[in-house]
């Protein structure tokens, strides 16, 4: 008796890995789960799985198929000699539950055990086991059933037929985020839609109001564009910035003209503002990149409060 698990690769693409077990009883393990389907023939002994808080027993002359992404921990068996072989086989065919079957006493040992049969047992499983889907999930059926639901993840993933933990991990891989975040990001958008003024014609009074007093002061105009349109569109705050300064521009553009024309432009200062502004709006564009939104956010929040206090100590003291 051995008495240890044997891995060893099959060197083939449809049996990922091979673990064979001999020896008094078999070992129990912490609940984990695979990304392939996990086929485990007992010979002799038996077997036993603790799934979904029940206990099963997979005795001599059976097979049981573990579905991938299904949690289960191997349970400690009694001191009866053991023989077992896993083989881990690509997920290709869904499979939402558990499945045993009998094989019979065709083997005494592992090694009589070819791939051949392997994946003939697989087959015969996945052709009998029950499935709500019977094909691979693409990436829009995936992130239609996470945004237009908001059920509990096990659901969702029940009624594509898989294990929770599966489809989390076929979420991961396909969509490249945590299975909730889909949720948590439509239910933000819905908010913020909720936030916004109900009126565009509102919004655009408001935007109207603070373009004026753009053209006329132009101090603190960047701020306030940002802070009207963070009421009026709630969106992401680079996104806000880049309108902002789109808005700001068109603003400055007109009073220039205007000034201009009234002959009202002192040249000197105008083109030292001018190559300053020239500077801050290639670096700010750069950074505004690699900056997080929160970072920005705080910059925004503080220099409008710092710009207040001077422009109003200036105008009182």
């Amino acid at each position: 008796m051995t008495n240890a698990w044997t891995y060893r690769r099959a060197d083939r693409d449809d049996i990922v890995e091979l673990a064979s077990w001999r020896g008094a009883g078999s070992l129990g393990l912490r609940p984990h789960f695979h990304d392939e389907h996990q086929l485990v023939l007992v010979l002799s002994g038996s077997r036993s799985f603790r799934i979904e808080g029940e206990t099963i027993t997979v005795p001599a002359g059976h097979a049981a198929l573990i579905p991938a992404g299904m949690l289960h921990a191997p349970m400690p068996t009694s001191d009866e000699e053991t023989a077992c072989l896993n083989a881990y086989v690509p997920a290709s065919r869904a499979c939402s539950s558990l499945q045993v079957v009998s094989i019979g006493a065709r083997w005494q040992r592992v090694d009589e055990i070819s791939p051949e049969h392997i994946l003939e047992i697989a087959g015969d499983i996945l052709s009998r086991a029950p499935s709500a889907s019977t094909g691979r999930t693409d990436r829009s059926e995936l992130g239609a059933a996470l945004t237009e639901s908001l059920a509990p993840i096990g659901a969702v993933a029940a009624g594509l037929g898989r294990s929770r933990e599966g489809f989390s991990r076929m979420v991961r891989r396909e969509l490249g985020v945590a299975p909730h975040a889909p949720q948590i990001q439509s239910m933000t958008i819905g908010q913020q839609k909720t936030a916004a003024l109900p009126s565009t014609a509102a919004s655009g009074a408001v935007l109207g109001l603070a373009c004026v007093y753009g053209g006329f002061f132009g101090a603190g105009l960047g701020v306030i564009l940002t802070a009207v349109l963070s009421v009026t569109e709630p969106n992401d705050i680079r996104a806000i910035k880049a309108l902002k300064n789109l808005l700001a521009t068109c603003v400055s553009l007109a009073a220039t003209l205007i000034f201009i024309v009234q002959g009202a432009v002192r040249w000197p200062e105008t083109l030292a503002m001018l190559l300053g502004a020239v500077a801050g709006g290639y670096a700010g564009g750069h950074l505004i990149r690699v900056l997080p939104a929160p970072v920005v956010r705080q910059f925004v929040i503080v220099a409008g409060a710092v710009m207040t206090v001077i422009y109003a100590a200036r105008y009182w003291f």
